[in-house]
């Protein structure tokens, strides 16, 4: 009877989460229907939550959403889930180490001291049989045998223990390689994209504003050309390290690819993230690098940068497509300069104006 009550449920689930996707237009996909099934069966609190907010506010159920909906609550989590099931694993198996040489240690211990307390009563009562006396010798022999064994399996065991600890670090290494960019120390496109959808949830959750800036240094091609590119890697290097710097603790900064990088900015809104971006480029234009070879001072590097904010609900593509168009439009008009998205519609507005009066 529970058997069909929950197949009915299950059945009833599947249903919905077919009837919404056909609602919103949604492609059937198997992501997709992992994501409007568990939607519909209620069993995640935090994603019914992300998409009532995006119901509530009326915004575009697109598969795009989907998609990102989907990486936020099931891929980015599973592959958590993997790392964690794996360290659980390790730790487990260490702690069962430990458990199993400390009583194996206490068992011969207390067998070989009642064998030798065994010897000693014996020794003061010479009329006990001597074959009595050879057994208990034979015995406390064994003992002795016990514990070197004992003893090797302990040295054994604890160098499995190493290796598991050092098993550990390696899946730890690999992980933290996997989302930071080489060349630089700071995380690459793939951290940047874990960061991004967890600090989105968070401003849907929260209701706190959230602003990206996108980065690309000026000219880079021009310094690869007449420098070379050790001095284009150290240029990337410098801006790197000052995005750290500037940003701190108040951001997140990637290498975004090439020459580009990208800050998230958590708790800002886009008069403070303008500020931020401003300060970036007044320092990063104030900075020197020095070649290797020579000495010679190269002085000049500047960045154009744009700025956005997140439109709680809003898919990755659509906060970096409107950054991107602030960085362009800076790229446009002069280079080393910062355009932020209300600022970019008022240029749209001027132009538009403008060619009304030409006409």
């Amino acid at each position: 009877m529970q058997q069909e009550s929950r197949g009915r449920r299950l059945a009833d689930h599947a249903d919905t989460a077919m009837l919404l996707m056909d609602a919103y237009g949604i492609d059937p996909t198997p992501g997709n229907y992992r994501l409007w099934f568990t939607y519909a069966s209620g069993t995640n609190k935090k994603l019914i939550q992300t998409v009532d907010i995006l119901l509530s506010n009326k915004r575009d159920i697109s598969n795009a959403v989907c998609e990102d909906l989907y990486y936020r609550f099931f891929q980015s989590m599973d592959e958590a889930e993997q790392m964690a099931s794996v360290t659980s694993v390790i730790e487990q198996k260490l702690e069962r180490l430990a458990t199993s040489l400390a009583e194996a240690g206490m068992d011969t211990s207390y067998f070989g001291n009642t064998l030798y307390n065994a010897s000693s009563v014996l020794e003061e009562k010479p009329q006990v049989e001597e074959n009595l006396r050879s057994i208990i010798n034979i015995l406390i022999t064994a003992t002795k045998q016990m514990e070197q064994r004992n003893k090797n399996l302990e040295n054994y065991l604890h160098r499995s223990s190493e290796q598991m600890v050092e098993l550990q670090s390696n899946l730890e290494a690999i992980r933290t390689d996997s989302i930071t960019d080489k060349l630089t120390g700071i995380g690459n496109r793939r951290a940047f994209d874990n960061m991004f959808r967890q600090n989105a949830i968070d401003s849907m959750e929260l209701g706190n504003d959230l602003c990206l800036l996108l980065l690309d240094i000026d000219h880079f091609k021009l310094f690869n050309d007449t420098h070379g590119h050790s001095i284009g890697d150290q240029v990337i290097r410098m801006v790197a390290s000052t995005l750290n710097q500037t940003v701190g603790e108040k951001g997140y900064c990637a290498r975004f690819g090439g020459e580009e990088f990208t800050v998230l900015l958590p708790d800002h809104d886009m008069t403070q993230a303008t500020i931020i971006a401003n300060d970036i480029l007044k320092v990063i234009s104030q900075r020197e690098i020095a070649k290797r070879t020579g000495g010679e001072i190269i002085r000049g590097v500047t960045v154009s940068i744009g700025v956005a904010q997140f439109h709680h609900g809003e898919p990755i593509a659509l906060l970096l497509e409107r950054a991107d168009a602030g960085l362009y439009a800076a790229k446009q008009t002069g280079r080393n300069r910062v355009v932020c998205e209300n600022e970019l519609l008022q240029m749209q507005q001027e132009y538009k104006t403008a060619l009304l009066f030409t006409i």
